[in-house]
């Protein structure tokens, strides 16, 4: 089975790209949500091994909606994008899985390769 990953951004066209980019290089799953809640409602729904996650949701912030993902799937790896910097109410709450943290824009295909690297994805198709 496919590993299973739950992108949450505001913006949609970039949530929806780095999907469709991650599933065709790294032959993922992925799930792309635009708000806290529908990324609550994934979470509780579905099993995702990673979480791809910006920090500014619009009028909602990704640092508190984190460790509410994290009680539905304690432990589940987040990797955090965002074009702010990494906010200090992040670096204070141990029992989170935070991964890496990748400042937008980044290279997309770099970010994939990361992925792959990191979860030693073994991937035969297109790149």
């Amino acid at each position: 089975m496919a590993m299973q990953i739950l992108i949450v951004d505001d913006e949609q066209f970039f949530a929806s790209n780095l999907c469709a980019l991650l599933e065709q290089h790294a032959g993922v799953e992925c799930h792309a949500v635009c708000d806290a809640r529908s990324a609550l409602d994934a979470m509780r729904n579905n099993y995702f091994d990673l979480v791809i996650c910006d920090i500014r949701l619009g009028e909602e912030r990704g640092e508190e909606l984190i460790p509410e993902l994290n009680s539905i799937q304690p432990g589940i790896p987040f990797i955090i994008v965002s074009a702010y910097e990494y906010p200090e109410s992040l670096k204070t709450v141990n029992k989170l899985n935070i991964l890496k943290f990748y400042e937008k824009p980044f290279d997309a295909r770099k970010f994939c390769e990361d992925i792959i690297k990191q979860f030693s994805i073994h991937n035969d198709g297109g790149t």
